[in-house]
């Protein structure tokens, strides 16, 4: 998160959840929109085209050569519980050597904002391996006039480490963050890493994260029934479940508001049980937006971090 932005304000219960899941009975699956996924390992984008040998002498990039705008959010849980402390490179090039864009980004951790010199693929590392290990994950970058958040996680379908991309500033991207309406702020919640967190146990419909179906309706506290999503039915869609890759979003007004998080499907319908998982509050100012990313750190509870973008 670039130091020079205004920083959004969360508070969440970090207790661990141990309530059973709400059983849904609806037919099908939460509806999904597209997120685009950065392949790992010795598939990064490009760089068997840009990609020297390693030991040549290159001279470094000029920061005026760097292009696009990023951030990264370190959501990564292995296997056995323990979360990968991560570099962000761009790999050496023909051009250029490589260049240590982002040191040590813990858990739950989002980076200072980066550019990249146009050409150069970028992976994340195990913190210290430098830029010629074996990648952890491969990752995407925002060419010029572009800014985007990524997402480095664990995936256990995979079984490997996975780059994500949201794209914050995309002209012409229907994939975009929108910009929020005059007077008020606009928020995206994203739950994609409870779906592929490596500590989720079933498959399908039987899959548990921290006693848990990871796929919710999504309440206000305060506003009766399922929280509105104007932005979806004002264009005869339904309302979004927040769950697999979709992006759900709110229009809110300046101060806070406290989502809450119901089990979905039929049973559901109108967010009237308690919520599943701690209440999530955000606090906003007009034109604030922002994703809201629901996580787990230990695969027991399910917290949420605010990520602003430009």
């Amino acid at each position: 998160m670039s130091t020079s932005h205004r920083p959004l304000l969360i508070t969440a219960a970090l207790a661990a959840l141990t309530l059973a899941a709400c059983g849904g009975d609806s037919g099908g699956s939460p509806a999904t929109t597209g997120t685009t996924v950065a392949p790992a390992g010795s598939t990064v984008p490009a760089a068997s085209a840009t990609t020297p040998p390693a030991g040549e002498t290159l001279p470094e990039a000029d920061p005026s050569t760097y292009v696009g705008a990023n951030q990264v959010v370190n959501l990564a849980v292995l296997p056995d519980g323990s979360h990968p402390v991560l570099d962000i490179w761009a790999m050496r090039s023909f051009e250029y050597a490589p260049i240590l864009l982002v040191e040590g980004l813990e858990y739950g951790q989002v980076s200072p904002e980066y550019g990249v010199p146009d050409g150069m693929s970028v992976i994340a590392v195990t913190a210290g391996d430098g830029p010629d290990a074996e990648p952890f994950a491969g990752m995407f970058s925002a060419s010029d006039g572009k800014r985007y958040t990524h997402i480095v996680l664990f995936d256990r379908e995979a079984e490997m480490g996975t780059g994500l991309l949201l794209e914050d500033v995309d002209a012409g991207n229907p994939n975009a963050f929108p910009e929020a309406h005059e007077g008020q702020a606009l928020v995206q919640l994203y739950a994609y890493q409870l779906t592929l967190h490596a500590l989720a146990e079933g498959e399908g419909f039987d899959m548990r994260l921290a006693g848990v179906d990871p796929s919710f309706q999504v309440g206000i506290e305060g506003v009766a029934g399922c929280a509105p999503q104007p932005r979806m039915t004002e264009q005869g869609f339904t309302a979004s479940v927040l769950g697999g890759t979709q992006r759900v979003q709110f229009d809110l007004d300046p101060g806070t508001t406290t989502f809450t998080f119901h089990g979905w499907g039929t049973a559901n319908e109108e967010c009237a049980d308690a919520s599943v998982i701690p209440a999530v509050s955000v606090t906003v100012e007009a034109g604030d937006r922002a994703w809201v990313l629901l996580h787990s750190p230990d695969g027991e509870s399910i917290e949420a971090l605010v990520v602003p973008i430009a």
